[in-house]
């Protein structure tokens, strides 16, 4: 990701303001990202962290992820959208994180249309620079995201510049769970021909050769066969049926999958 100069601070809030106004949070000073002392901006310039995040890393409220709307220098006071849940509200014994926040643009295909439902927050960036290092993804849940088959994202507010961002978007079900339309196996082209002359022999020194895929081979002794390679006869076995696999020279670096 990288840039430079873009805006963060870390802390637990000052008051417990948000057991009557759940839309608000009180905000320590911050650290200015480009030489780490204490930034006198936050308490003189209102809506300093506007349009940043504000994720609770641990204590009451922990796990929730909000936007700031507003900011009063003076007071320190940031209001939030969506509030906070009512049931389970940052206290004083909250830890916050506030970090410029992460667009992501999602396109689908066919009649799914655009991909939706992916949020992202920056989690960790550079002291002293404020460059951004790390992205990630807080919905991880089985629903979050679907449609996606390409996707962009980009930093959208910090005052900060330059970091790019790329998105990667396994395929369905997860690396490895459809071999031949992640690798492209339906569309492979074999050619085949048979070299000699019209009314001559045909030559004996054509090479041929038949390539398996063998899914958690197991040894013998119903083990993972996990060796690089395994060149006795009948040394492994595959499932479904788990008939032995009569190898006819060497098996070659054996790949599990999950």
């Amino acid at each position: 990701a990288g840039g430079t100069g873009y805006r963060s601070t870390d802390g637990q809030p000052l008051s417990d303001v948000a057991a009557n106004n759940p839309d608000k949070i009180s905000l320590q000073n911050a650290l200015d990202p480009n030489n780490n002392t204490t930034q006198v901006a936050d308490n003189t310039t209102d809506d300093y962290y506007k349009d940043m995040t504000i994720y609770i890393t641990s204590g009451p409220g922990a796990g929730q992820f909000t936007t700031v709307t507003d900011y009063i220098a003076q007071d320190r006071l940031a209001t939030v959208s969506p509030a906070w849940d009512v049931n389970n509200l940052p206290t004083t014994a909250s830890v916050y994180e506030v970090r410029p926040a992460v667009t992501i643009d999602g396109t689908g295909g066919g009649q799914s249309g655009g991909g939706s439902g992916i949020t992202a927050r920056v989690s960790r960036q550079t002291d002293g620079t404020g460059a951004i290092e790390e992205i990630t993804i807080v919905n991880r849940t089985p629903n979050a995201g679907t449609g996606y088959r390409q996707a962009t994202a980009e930093v959208t507010s910090g005052s900060g510049a330059g970091a790019i961002l790329k998105v990667v978007i396994n395929p369905k079900g997860g690396h490895g769970s459809d071999p031949v339309g992640e690798l492209g196996g339906a569309f492979v082209m074999m050619n085949a021909r048979l070299r000699g002359a019209a009314n001559t022999d045909l030559p004996i020194d054509e090479d041929f050769r038949k390539v398996h895929v063998l899914v958690n081979p197991k040894t013998l002794q119903n083990t993972l066969a996990t060796a690089d390679t395994y060149a006795k006869k009948g040394a492994v076995k595959a499932r479904p049926s788990e008939a032995f696999y009569a190898a006819v020279g060497t098996l070659q670096k054996t790949i599990t999958m999950d």
